[in-house]
């Protein structure tokens, strides 16, 4: 997940959907893949339910008195929030080390922005190559775009006129950012109220109209990275033949020796992953929907991450009650929906990521309450359901 990070999470320079892919490389376009290695494989391959379902079946191993179980158990979400915050910023630090050998021109920029923000510079990474290095007077030696002087005359006075207002906290930085996205990003227009805002700070609104003129007369237009078209017919045909073809096996195994049944259980957890990663994805979209004070907690995440340790709780309360003899169908399917559904429905790798996010923000000690919301929850109610249900076999 870390590695899959964009340069504007990762904080470097120009705004690629991939940080470790070369800013011409085809793959930046692959937005639907970019998705499903983050959202599908990443969130799937990490299971948050399966973990804390250790954790809450250590409490109740009876191994020991239970003060030192718990103490086991949390142990072992510390060190289990700590082993994934550490493996994210591992692929953060490798994406950021291959950035800078297929993207040499970004690291340069990348240097000389670092240097100009200890001047409180501000820089706009939205805007286009050309405009983004100028602006804030970079310095990009060999990578320079050389232009005739009467050329980027027009940028000159429009950068001047504009310079000392080009610092973090300042009070009309809005204002510019919105006049040159507007302007220098859409090509649009100047609105009115703009246009007079600028002029009563005596900004050169007519020298960036004129840059426009010459950016078109020398041809400095950035190519923008657009996603390929997504197509869902050919997405669902491929679905629809690998389910077919699990189907196929899992009735097709029927010999009941251990490797077999393995195997086939392997089949009926892969038939129920894909719906709960499906159903985490879309609880995503709720992620910072709540308004007020609570806006900041990524609720889709917690949600899912929830009602998986909820219901992974549960499974495995009902394995401890099975009978041996209870046959594949009824082992197999609680074991499905337990690592197949729960699993793929919970993230260790999207928690850690809000959390790295949340720890960057302006108030970082709202990722320690999330990491306490996330695991206190999910422990307390998964161990309500499993031990009510093992207590009852034992009495």
């Amino acid at each position: 997940m870390g590695l899959m990070l964009s340069c504007d999470a990762l904080g470097l320079p120009k705004s690629l959907p991939v940080a470790w892919a070369s800013e011409e490389s085809d793959f930046q376009t692959w937005e639907v893949i970019h998705l499903g290695i983050r959202t599908g494989f990443c969130g799937s391959l990490t299971t948050y339910s399966s973990w804390n379902s250790e954790m809450v079946v250590l409490m109740f191993s009876g191994e020991g008195s239970g003060l030192s179980l718990i103490f086991r158990a949390l142990l072992g979400y510390l060190i289990g929030v700590q082993t994934a915050l550490a493996s994210f910023e591992v692929g953060k630090i490798i994406a950021r080390g291959l950035h800078r050998i297929v993207n040499p021109k970004l690291h340069v920029e990348f240097k000389e922005i670092m240097k100009k923000k200890t001047y409180g510079v501000y820089i706009n990474r939205d805007l286009p190559d050309f405009e983004r290095r100028f602006l804030p007077d970079l310095n990009m030696y060999e990578h320079e775009q050389y232009l005739a002087p009467g050329a980027v005359e027009p940028l000159f006075r429009w950068r001047e006129s504009t310079k000392k207002n080009r610092f973090v906290g300042n009070e009309l930085i809005q204002l510019l950012i919105d006049i040159e996205i507007e302007v220098l990003v859409a090509g649009e227009e100047l609105e009115q109220s703009l246009r007079v805002a600028a002029q009563n700070e005596g900004w050169d609104i007519e020298a960036l109209e004129d840059w426009m003129i010459e950016k078109k007369t020398h041809n400095i237009i950035d190519k923008p990275i657009l996603p390929r078209q997504f197509k869902f017919m050919p997405s669902l045909i491929v679905f629809m033949v690998i389910m077919g073809f699990l189907l196929f096996k899992l009735f097709s195994l029927v010999e009941e020796e251990a490797y077999t049944v393995t195997y086939r259980t392997m089949v009926y957890v892969g038939i129920f992953a894909p719906f709960g990663a499906l159903l985490r994805w879309k609880l995503s979209k709720y992620n910072n929907r709540p308004s007020g004070d609570l806006s900041w907690i990524p609720i889709g995440t917690l949600s899912a991450n929830f009602v998986a340790s909820a219901i992974s709780g549960l499974m495995i309360g009902m394995e401890y009650q099975m009978d041996v003899a209870a046959g594949f169908w009824a082992e197999g399917t609680v074991r499905a929906i337990k690592v197949g559904f729960c699993g793929s429905l919970s993230t260790v790798s999207t928690f850690v990521s809000e959390i790295d996010s949340l720890l960057k923000s302006s108030i970082p000690t709202n990722a320690y309450l999330y990491i306490f919301l996330s695991l206190s929850l999910s422990c307390v109610f998964a161990s309500i359901i499993y031990g009510s249900m093992v207590s009852m076999t034992e009495e």
